[in-house]
């Protein structure tokens, strides 16, 4: 146990903005988990469990929380089966089963966060989601005091979803375990990818690289600027809503969701609704090359960050009359 007070936000999360976090305990193993818990619990402060930081936006000041940490990276591979800590990088999880030829997370290459962040958000891009090769999860239930194996169907997966998220701060995830497979379809049916490989024959590393390629050219360079990638969720409406503002905007994409709903894309409706991709408010930028993205700038605070995320959230409303929701955590 490894244990921290008065930490600088910037030094915890990818949007380096805001100010402190009162105390951070990294646990260095399984074993000490339920004492690092106790101790913890003494400090009488709110627990939240945290990853990389890639997906939390700090408030200025003092943030009276414990953030816990779980430091042990192991990546193990059985076969098609690899375990894979929860403090372990997620882009290595990728890498590594691209190593061995297992097929099933290239499309979520170069998504930034640990492993354990992962789980909790479902992540998801160019057309893969995290549940789709999961097949249990690991964690320590903050409430009960007690180890649980939960698998991937009593997850709750969701877009963008799970049952982490909506029990949140409860659960320390420690491990997965993923179900990979060499002779999987490769999914290059997302236009981006379906564009790289028309003319030549998809490989499980060449579409690794191609996803890297995008998020490059999309997405700000983590040691320019702060940001927590996507900052809103894309809505999901029911079919009738969905094409009645489809309607309203031709042109406007809409996607079926397998677990019910229709996507409509947002960094569209920011793009040519509200006209807002690039612009500037305060050092924080709706970002040029991915309007979902907002990036701090030097000198930017968690402030500046949260006012440009509601203005882009009353905005969108007063065109559209469609609610959104920050994908950030904001604390």
């Amino acid at each position: 146990m490894y244990v921290r007070t008065q930490v600088s936000a910037r030094e915890l999360t990818t949007f380096r903005v805001g100010g402190s976090v009162a105390n951070v305990i990294t646990i260095e193993s399984r074993e000490e988990v339920s004492d690092v818990v106790r101790f913890a619990e003494s400090l009488q402060a709110p627990i939240i469990p945290v990853g990389g930081g890639s997906n939390i936006l700090v408030p200025d000041g003092l943030l009276a929380v414990t953030f816990l940490r779980y430091a042990p990276r192991d990546i193990t591979v059985d076969g098609p089966i690899v375990r894979v800590s929860a403090g372990a990088r997620w882009d290595d999880l990728v890498l590594i089963s691209t190593q061995h030829g297992l097929r099933g997370l290239e499309n979520l290459s170069g998504i930034p966060g640990t492993v354990g962040g992962a789980v909790a958000q479902n992540i998801g891009a160019y057309g893969a989601v995290l549940a789709d090769t999961l097949l249990s999860v690991t964690a320590f239930d903050l409430h009960e005091k007690e180890w649980r194996v939960i698998s991937s169907k009593a997850c709750s997966f969701g877009y963008r979803s799970s049952m982490f998220s909506a029990e949140r701060d409860r659960y320390l995830v420690t491990q997965a375990e993923f179900a990979l497979s060499r002779d999987m379809p490769l999914r290059i049916d997302y236009r981006d990818l379906a564009d790289a490989f028309r003319d030549c024959e998809p490989t499980q590393v060449g579409v690794r690289d191609t996803v890297l390629r995008i998020r490059a050219d999309k997405f700000p360079s983590l040691t320019e600027f702060g940001t927590a990638g996507s900052y809103f969720m894309n809505p999901v409406l029911d079919a009738r809503s969905a094409y009645a503002v489809a309607e309203r905007y031709p042109g406007m994409p809409t996607f079926h969701l397998p677990e019910g709903g229709v996507k409509v894309p947002l960094a569209w409706l920011i793009d040519h609704v509200l006209g807002m991709r690039g612009q500037i408010h305060r050092g924080v930028e709706v970002w040029r090359g991915q309007s979902l993205v907002l990036a701090a700038h030097e000198n930017a605070t968690s402030s500046d960050v949260r006012r440009l995320a509601s203005h882009i959230a009353r905005r969108v409303f007063e065109e559209t009359n469609i609610h959104i929701t920050p994908e950030v955590r904001e604390l």
